[in-house]
């Protein structure tokens, strides 16, 4: 679009952006600054151990726990405009039967208020 090619500095998330933006781009992407995104790249670092390290490691006879976070629409509600978007009331007890017995640890993404 022209408006990212007038921008002073354009900041992309990784090198793929990168080079999309010098195809596409008019300006072949000369303003176009790979700048990472911070919410992600701690998940692209190999070499970072601290997520893994929340994880359990090992299940029943050192097979990999399967990890699953759970982030369910938190609109838990009766009435009102959003009423219907939350499943989790009537999902929650089957998901918690069924990892019961298998080797998956769950998060549950938590409701902030």
């Amino acid at each position: 679009m022209n408006f990212h090619q007038m921008l002073w500095r354009y900041f992309c998330e990784t090198p793929l952006h990168l080079k999309m933006a010098k195809k596409y781009m008019d300006n072949k992407g000369a303003n176009v600054i790979v700048s990472g995104y911070p919410k992600m790249d701690t998940f692209f670092n190999t070499s970072d151990t601290s997520i893994d390290s929340r994880w359990k490691q090992s299940g029943q006879g050192g097979l990999r726990v399967k990890r699953l976070i759970w982030a369910p629409h938190w609109t838990i509600s009766k009435s009102g405009l959003l009423a219907s978007y939350s499943t989790f009331p009537e999902y929650y007890k089957k998901l918690l039967e069924y990892v019961e017995h298998q080797n998956i640890e769950v998060i549950l993404k938590p409701l902030l208020v």
